[in-house]
């Protein structure tokens, strides 16, 4: 973990949230002067914050520990595979049919 990285992160966020330091302290029970040492990466949040300042960023811990956004499952892969699943099953009903429509034809046939 670095500190570093992680406090520019917090920041960052922060700001694209458009929240204070203080929006920030009132949430997570801390100083804005402790807000200002997680951001300038002079120290790490301790354990029992990591909670409350995710939930103020709108991220995961893991996300926080990291100093990076995740990436999770994608909208696209999960749009494919649907239709994935899709295709698979018209391909089977559409094999069942094939196979009903022969089955029709021979016994036309032989009578």
């Amino acid at each position: 973990m670095n500190k570093k990285i992680i406090g520019s992160f917090i920041k960052q966020l922060r700001e694209e949230k458009k929240k204070s330091r203080a929006d920030i302290a009132r949430g997570t029970g801390v100083s804005e002067f402790k807000i200002s040492l997680w951001e300038n990466g002079v120290l790490l949040p301790e354990f029992y914050n990591l909670e409350m300042l995710s939930v103020q960023l709108n991220i995961t811990v893991n996300e926080l520990l990291v100093g990076e956004r995740l990436k999770t499952v994608n909208d696209d892969y999960v749009f494919s595979y649907a239709m994935y699943e899709k295709k698979k099953n018209i391909f089977k009903v559409s094999f069942v049919f094939i196979l009903f429509i022969a089955l029709i034809i021979l016994c036309v046939l032989k009578f």
